[in-house]
């Protein structure tokens, strides 16, 4: 529906401000402010304040710290607004619904004032916007984050309401379990013959398992209710009530039977720890990229330090590209996902997943139905099913940001709903790629997810700002056209697939030295053309400009290659990203150091940014020098294999043509740990 409820909007494919209007109607409802504002203001000392241990009601009903009330809807509390009909009507706006308070203090005021209860706001998990299993009980606890406010997100959370406000007393038990471990007891509530849903709702113990925070950048923007980005946390450890309390290495290893400290991916299995850096030699990161198209992914994950496990995909083209880029080093599948999933070759676990949908049937640019629509949105409800086959430590995906307009909300939050479902905590965000070093104005919705017993990371911070002069907060300014196609002045070596067009009317010139006015889309985007005005772009240049290194393969006809580069995931951000966060999981994991200047394993490109030169410390070389030598004899046979696959995969391009869709899959090589266990 469109802002005043006229029905979808159905855009013309001619329309040159199709992206532009849908932007504006999502900019109406998120906030899509492409650098975060952090904590301006400065805390607010609060006065000392006197607490009470416990709140008589007129009744005699007695309440204290830690118990759980129902909010009545017909009382006054404490919210600013001009009535009280208003104040409730913000209220349950703001707070989704909200239907119980667990208080955490009762502050008293003095001087004749009525006390408050301080405590934190639950709605019911089939009441919030359908991000949740619509379980019998089953809570959530609301939180809105202002970032210019310095306080932790947790004191954030903490509203302050009057007791006038509550009814009845609940029973609430807040855990880190997963489903349905502590729910009601069904055979009791039997026995009693009180197992009704009615009964069960009204009188039956609550349960939270997740927190659902939504951040805002200022106080105005909270007021209007424009989220910036969202966190769905599962309650920790820490959090969890006494009684309902589990180890997180419980929780891990009852869904996925353990984990491998530093990563699940060992060349020798024989080999010995480090007894500095408690890792085995060349051990790593192991990551799997589903919808893996030409191998943005896939290239940023290598570049980044990871093995590769699998990439799949199931459009031919795309499919050709990853053999000559990956193989042998990576298992390529050619296969649809919903059909990969079943494969009994699928019989291992990954560190971290990535999954990139198609997103054409979400896009702006996307303004009439599409034959493979329907396929396509049953696509995007198969990652759910991944998750619980590889059971990734952490999961990313690459969305268009069109999914967050309301005509799409129901299969938004129809996917959030199975990630929840499947155990996992989640965190989305709009990101402008062109924060993390890309060339180009290009918006694009990340999900991050951590699972059971994991830790959900935070956002990487921007490592390029969007002023041209100079950057920002210790940033890099932003990355210009011209720097971008550089590498390919610079080199005296022939370069594939760089034979521009000329145009056949020659266009207006332009100044590279900044960021391309439009994205880069499947057909190379509008007026996307160099900047001498004469000629297109060619293949190479398109490809640096979407953020993939200088040599990276194509196949299959000029359109096919425009098409892969047009759907990547830039490498570039993806390198960022998989860095950061692979040093959390070195973090949680309690890896201190991580020897560095490994060789990628694959078919090697120009690294535009390349590795530290590795240092050994002559007092323990022994530890560095047992990595990195048989390393580096495996990658030159990986690389001679490579490159007998990359001439292969160029003969073949020239014969090719355009096809098909998305795809999933596969398995590794030397020792990969199906069950990731030390």
């Amino acid at each position: 529906m469109d802002r005043r409820g006229n029905g979808p909007i159905w855009i013309e494919d001619n329309d040159e401000d199709v992206e532009e209007l849908l932007f504006r109607e999502i900019a109406e409802v998120v906030d899509l402010t492409d650098e975060v504002i952090v904590a301006t203001r400065a805390a607010i000392r609060e006065p000392f304040l006197r607490t009470r241990c416990s709140y008589i009601y007129d009744d005699g009903t007695v309440v204290k710290p830690g118990m759980t009330l129902e909010i009545q809807a017909q009382t006054a509390f404490l919210h600013p607004a001009s009535t009280q009909a208003q104040a409730l009507q913000q209220f349950k706006t703001e707070f989704l619904r909200a239907e119980f308070f667990r208080i955490k203090q009762i502050v008293d005021f003095g001087h004749g004032k009525e006390p408050v209860f301080r405590g934190l706001v639950y709605s019911r998990a089939k009441n919030v916007e359908n991000k949740f299993p619509k379980k019998l009980n089953e809570v959530i606890m609301i939180a809105n984050v202002d970032l210019t406010d310095p306080r932790p997100w947790q004191d954030q959370a903490l509203v302050d309401l009057k007791p006038s406000m509550f009814g009845r007393i609940r029973e609430l038990r807040v855990t880190n379990a997963s489903y349905p471990e502590f729910k009601y007891d069904v055979a009791k509530l039997r026995g009693e013959g009180l197992n009704k849903p009615g009964y069960i709702e009204k009188h039956g113990p609550l349960v939270c398992r997740h927190d659902y925070i939504r951040y805002f950048n200022g106080p105005q923007k909270k007021a209007s209710n424009k989220p910036h980005h969202w966190a769905i946390v599962r309650v920790d450890e820490k959090g969890a009530d006494d009684r309902y309390r589990k180890t997180s290495e419980s929780l891990t290893k009852e869904w996925r039977g353990g984990r491998r400290v530093g990563g699940s991916y060992v060349p020798n299995r024989y080999s010995q720890r480090s007894p500095r850096t408690g890792l085995y030699p060349g051990q790593r990161y192991t990551t799997g990229d589903l919808f893996a198209g030409a191998g943005g992914v896939s290239r940023g994950m290598t570049m980044a330090g990871a093995h590769v496990v699998f990439a799949a995909d199931n459009w031919t083209p795309a499919v050709e590209s990853l053999k000559a880029n990956f193989e042998p080093a990576t298992k390529v599948f050619h296969s649809c996902v919903t059909d990969l999933v079943h494969s009994p070759e699928i019989d291992f676990y990954v560190d971290i997943l990535h999954l990139s949908p198609p997103c054409q049937v979400w896009s702006p640019a996307h303004t009439r139905p599409g034959r493979n629509d329907d396929a396509n949105e049953a696509i995007l409800f198969s990652c759910s099913p991944w998750l619980k086959k590889l059971k990734p430590r952490l999961f990313t995906i690459e969305q268009t940001f069109g999914i967050l307009h309301e005509r799409f909300s129901a299969h938004f939050n129809r996917l959030i709903a199975d990630f929840t479902e499947a155990g996992y905590s989640i965190r989305w965000q709009v990101v402008n790629l062109a924060t993390f070093g890309v060339p180009q104005p290009r918006k694009r919705l990340i999900i991050i997810g951590a699972g059971p017993g994991e830790v959900l990371p935070e956002f990487p911070k921007p490592t390029h700002s969007l002023d041209a002069r100079r950057g920002s907060g210790g940033l890099k300014p932003f990355v210009t056209v011209r720097q971008t196609l550089s590498p390919l002045a610079e080199t005296e070596e022939y370069v594939h697939d760089h034979n521009p067009s000329t145009l056949r009317t020659p266009k207006t010139p332009w100044n590279p030295d900044r960021l391309l006015t439009n994205t880069i889309t499947c057909n190379g985007g509008k007026d996307n053309y160099h900047w001498d005005g004469f000629r297109e772009f060619s293949i190479a240049e398109f490809a640096l400009l979407q953020g993939f290194p200088l040599g990276h393969v194509f196949c299959g006809t000029k359109t096919d290659k425009k098409r892969q580069i047009g759907n990547a995931f830039p490498s570039k951000v993806v390198r960022a990203l998989y860095e950061y966060l692979m040093d959390w999981l070195d973090e949680c994991d309690g890896i201190r150091e991580r020897p560095k200047g490994l060789p990628p394993i694959g078919v090697q490109v120009v690294d535009l940014e390349p590795e530290p030169i590795l240092v050994v410390d002559e007092d323990e070389d022994d530890d560095l020098v047992e990595v990195v030598e048989p390393l580096q004899q495996q990658q030159q046979q990986q690389q001679q294999q490579g490159q007998r696959r990359v001439a292969q995969g160029l003969q073949r391009s020239s014969s090719m043509a355009s096809g098909g869709s998305g795809g999933s899959g596969g398995s590794g090589s030397s020792w990969d740990d199906p069950m990731n266990i030390d």
